[in-house]
């Protein structure tokens, strides 16, 4: 049984042993103006469908940034890391962004990617669409295995 029509909003998720916001099977929710910053593992982690994902600083996690596995009808924009004094960054992470196991039909946008070991993981996904975001300074900037729409 999945969690559905969930909100967390304006939340400081810090220094947790694990990862900061973990959605599994948690549909048709909105992750927004949230501080996830510091945690052992990923800042948000898990699977979700018809979810938003807006906002949000993202810095400074063990693993990754945005880890989403087998979700699909998300929206990823508009993300933030303040460490970066810049607006729009998911960075100093692990991976950046990465979508896998089967995410279809997301749209990342206006998201700037930096100083990650790899900015954009797009594994075993597909027909996804990328668009006006801004990828510089990671060790690898990105990584797609699939077939997926870069505009």
């Amino acid at each position: 049984m999945g969690f559905e029509n969930n909100s967390i909003l304006d939340n400081i998720i810090l220094n947790n042993m694990g990862n900061g916001l973990s959605l599994w099977s948690c549909d048709e929710t909105d992750v927004r103006n949230n501080f996830i910053s510091n945690n052992r593992g990923s800042g948000i982690f898990g699977g979700s469908a018809n979810s938003s994902i807006k906002g949000n600083t993202i810095n400074a996690n063990l693993d990754s940034g945005i880890v989403l596995l087998n979700s699909y009808n998300n929206i990823i924009a508009n993300n933030a890391a303040s460490s970066n004094n810049k607006k729009n960054t998911v960075g100093d992470n692990f991976d950046g962004i990465s979508l896998g196991n089967s995410s279809e039909i997301n749209v990342l946008s206006e998201n700037n990617v930096e100083n990650n070991r790899l900015g954009m993981h797009l594994s075993g996904s597909s027909n996804n669409t990328i668009l006006n975001n801004y990828i510089i300074n990671n060790t690898y900037n990105v990584f797609d295995d699939g077939k997926n729409r870069w505009n």
